[in-house]
């Protein structure tokens, strides 16, 4: 899946304005607590069909941390 779908997808997944999901955003920015970021998460392995354990996602900040890691998951 290129980078543009999988920003659509996050977006969808987190009920906000598309516009508002570029690669340089922080996901705490994005999202009201880490709850919500934590089943954003869920959901996106599911559409992806693939698993992220914590190791994956430890100092992943950023949009553009997020998708690099799903991509890398997807290829694997």
């Amino acid at each position: 899946m290129q980078r543009n779908e999988l920003i659509k997808q996050l977006a969808q997944l987190l009920r906000i304005d598309a516009a508002r999901v570029t690669e340089g955003a922080k996901l705490t920015d994005l999202v009201a607590d880490s709850f919500v970021l934590i089943e954003t998460v869920v959901e996106l392995q599911e559409l992806l069909d693939i698993t992220l354990v914590q190791e994956d996602l430890d100092g992943v900040n950023t949009v553009a941390q997020l998708l690099d890691v799903c991509q890398a998951k997807m290829a694997a």
